[in-house]
């Protein structure tokens, strides 16, 4: 028979009691160190807090007093912190949530002067596609200039759908030679063909645009959205 050691159970004892005491940690105690007010404090709350909400709903267990007073505290620090870093981890998690909602602050993060905290927004819209968010998606498209954002903003056009997002996603795809702008080109590309049912190759510029007048007759050529000024990053 293994007899073990009593150091190495004194070492497994001392070890449990550190799990337990780690994951006994609640909603209630991250909002509490979130309200504390140092940054790397509220980061690592906010993190947390919103891994437990989502796994709670996920799980189909009502969210309690604590649970709601925590989602409040990430409207409001999505919103109103003066640290970029927290409205994007705000965003973030508000995304992730499917019975919370926050249209309101996707929308308005798309505008953020952070470009992490946009990105954010974009992804959290793309959790919850709807049609209220094709104006302001292709309205974001216009000015951004961040490469990630953009592809980000037409892989969550593509997955809304509809006839505005796909006239818009014909003037991604058909502005400028297809080696410009590429990987933005190509992911508008892929949401036509899932869009339309067309299954031209990428290369076949002209049957692209032949679809296009056949779609939208008498309409011209299709009007891309265009980067202009970001703007600047905090």
């Amino acid at each position: 028979m293994r007899v073990r050691c009593p150091l190495h159970c004194v070492v497994v004892a001392i070890l449990a009691l550190a799990c337990v005491h780690g994951c006994a940690r609640t909603v209630n105690d991250y909002l509490v160190e979130a309200r504390s007010g140092e940054p790397e404090a509220i980061g690592r709350a906010v993190e947390e807090i919103s891994r437990q909400i989502s796994r709670k709903e996920s799980a189909g267990i009502p969210f309690d007093e604590g649970d709601r007073a925590a989602i409040e505290y990430l409207r409001e620090l999505a919103v109103d912190s003066s640290i970029s870093n927290h409205r994007a981890l705000a965003i973030r998690g508000l995304g992730r949530l499917t019975t919370v909602d926050a249209s309101d602050l996707f929308i308005k993060g798309l505008d953020d002067s952070f470009w992490l905290t946009r990105l954010e927004a974009v992804e959290a819209i793309r959790n919850h596609p709807d049609d209220q968010f094709v104006e302001p998606l292709l309205k974001r498209l216009e000015s951004e200039e961040r490469v990630e954002v953009r592809i980000a903003l037409v892989k969550t056009l593509g997955v809304i759908g509809g006839d505005r997002v796909i006239k818009g996603l014909y003037g991604i795809y058909l502005a400028g030679p297809l080696s410009q702008n590429q990987d933005e080109k190509i992911h508008a590309y892929r949401a036509l063909r899932r869009l339309t049912g067309l299954t031209h190759e990428f290369q076949e510029r002209q049957s692209w645009e032949e679809s296009f007048e056949r779609r939208f007759p008498g309409e011209g050529a299709p009007v891309p959205p265009s980067a202009g000024d970001p703007p600047s990053d905090r």
